[in-house]
């Protein structure tokens, strides 16, 4: 089952006719994409571009990460900003060579 449309070949007129999509395919589609939407806002809605500036901001400035937003943050992002770091760390080392 295929929720595109496309073109039919119509055996009397010889020629491809256009094949509308299903009421079931486009319902479908729309609750897919509400669904992905819900989901993406919910995930992302803990973080915003102001507390990235007042975390990177503490950090330049050699202070923890403000408890508030400590406790939003998971090992798994810990774990990337580690990887993170030490890859900066590897190029900076490059560019000294």
């Amino acid at each position: 089952m295929t929720g595109s449309s496309g073109k039919d070949y119509n055996m009397y007129t010889g020629q491809f006719e256009d094949k509308k999509a299903s009421g079931a395919a486009v319902a479908a589609g729309l609750g897919l994409v509400v669904g992905s939407m819900t989901y993406m806002i919910v995930h992302n809605s803990p973080y915003s571009k102001a507390k990235l500036a007042e975390v990177r901001a503490a950090c330049e400035a050699g202070a923890p990460i403000p408890a508030r937003i400590r406790v939003l943050l998971k090992p798994r992002h810990f774990e990337a900003g580690r990887e993170e770091r030490n890859r900066e760390l590897r190029r900076a080392s490059r560019k000294i060579r």
